[in-house]
């Protein structure tokens, strides 16, 4: 019996030496464990924080794009508003242009038709003078005749 007893305690120490063996490696898994639940809640919180300050910057450029097609659509309307005055001025630019060529054209005209006619003044001066030359030797000659007649 006291054999018996001597296996039946091996056999209890050996059962509690399996199950102490047990225990450390359970105790061992879950420290591990631990801490990767710690490291896995740390990423978490990290990605977490990551996320937050992404959308934030999201928010933030979201903002900024409304912003800016608000100024885009501002600086389109003083475009259009530039560009139908200076399409005016233009206009009456043009419109001055024009007139300002017609008169150029009529003085034009003017100053050729004065040319003309000082041609033509000029041309009968010429035959006014040639006249009086006659008129003026026609008159000599009557005088030198007179002369000599008395």
């Amino acid at each position: 019996m006291v054999e018996l007893q001597r296996g039946s305690s091996e056999v209890f120490r050996h059962t509690v030496t399996e199950r102490d063996l047990k225990m450390s490696n359970l105790r061992g898994q879950m420290e591990r464990l631990k801490r990767e639940s710690s490291t896995a809640s740390g990423l978490v919180r990290s990605l977490q924080r990551d996320l937050s300050s992404r959308e934030k910057q999201a928010l933030k450029l979201a903002s900024e794009v409304d912003r800016l097609r608000q100024d885009i659509r501002h600086k389109d309307i003083q475009l259009g508003a530039t560009a139908t005055k200076f399409s005016k001025i233009i206009k009456k630019h043009q419109e001055e242009l024009l007139n300002h060529e017609h008169e150029v054209a009529e003085l034009l005209g003017e100053r050729e038709s004065l040319m003309n006619k000082v041609e033509e003044l000029e041309g009968q001066l010429k035959e006014v003078r040639t006249e009086q030359e006659r008129a003026a030797e026609d008159t000599e000659r009557l005088k030198s005749r007179l002369e000599t007649c008395q």
